[in-house]
């Protein structure tokens, strides 16, 4: 449940992200040539939005990284207990010793 919700709210945070930077371009040649303050403050204001998504987007990305990294490393060490436990099986009740 809660990849989906990343993946969603990755989603989410791309695509305000792409309408704030696609909203700056379109603006920003009409604010330029009006020079009006209000147009300057809505830009601002869409810039804003627009960095504070492309935080968000990238604190998802290293949630999600961070918990595939998380798995690779549970089935490392599955892998890791499974091969000790196969040795002792296999030089259990022999002189030699497994020692790790």
């Amino acid at each position: 449940m809660k990849i989906k919700l990343i993946k969603f709210l990755k989603a989410v945070f791309a695509a305000g992200c792409g309408f704030a930077v696609s909203y700056l371009a379109f603006s920003l040649p009409i604010a330029l040539s009006n020079g009006g303050e209000e147009s300057v403050i809505k830009l601002a204001i869409a810039a804003g939005v627009c960095a504070a998504l492309f935080v968000l987007l990238l604190a998802a990305f290293a949630l999600e990284k961070k918990k595939e990294q998380t798995a690779q490393n549970a089935a490392r060490r599955q892998r890791h207990e499974e091969r000790t436990r196969s040795c002792r099986e296999y030089y259990d009740g022999t002189p030699y010793q497994v020692i790790l």
